[in-house]
């Protein structure tokens, strides 16, 4: 209780705090919930956001991240509509049926030997419109593997309601606000 509710201490503090307890009372009763608190310091993290991402432009995608020395990509093209049944559970048998590997960049992390948890930003090379799945998987953690599902696009659907209960729909070119004649 002490490590998780003292603002003051940092993650380093932490740590040590935790293991001088493990080595003084190792017959503590409750001992192991100690050493699940110095294993979750520990443990990697792994968490990747992307916003829109535009055909051609490059990618960026804001990593959250502790423990990690980098992350391996492998970019997928899914064979699949949009509107796919397919795509409500994917996995990777979803992939390995419908998704064809189109590259795998690495991307080393900066250090965070604080174990404080750390967003940077990684910019991929673009991609042309199309449906894909990004994995990011963990240098040396492959059970902390994360993946999305991503849509490239250059089109953007407003709406608004109409006073007769209807619904009026444009579609625009994300980049330039402009109308796409024929959408």
């Amino acid at each position: 209780r002490l490590v998780n509710r003292n603002p003051r201490l940092d993650e380093q503090e932490c740590l040590a705090l935790l293991r001088e307890a493990i080595a003084r009372y190792p017959r503590y009763s409750r001992i192991n919930v100690l050493k699940n608190q110095e294993s979750n310091l520990l443990s990697p993290v792994l968490s990747l956001m992307m916003n829109e991402v535009y055909p051609g432009s490059p990618m960026r995608i804001e990593v959250t991240y502790r423990n990690l020395p980098g992350i391996s990509f492998k970019l997928y093209r899914v064979n699949l509509p949009v509107e796919s049944a397919s795509l409500a559970q994917v996995n990777a048998k979803t992939i390995a049926k419908y998704g064809t590997l189109l590259r795998q960049p690495s991307v080393k992390l900066p250090e965070t030997p604080d174990y404080k948890v750390r967003k940077d930003t990684v910019t991929l090379e673009g991609l042309e419109a199309g449906l894909y799945y990004v994995l990011a998987i963990p240098d040396g953690h492959r059970e902390a593997v994360e993946g999305t599902l991503v849509n490239v696009t250059g089109l953007q659907v407003i709406h608004r309601a109409l006073p007769d209960g209807q619904q009026e729909m444009v579609v625009l070119d994300k980049r330039s606000g402009h109308p796409v004649p024929g959408a």
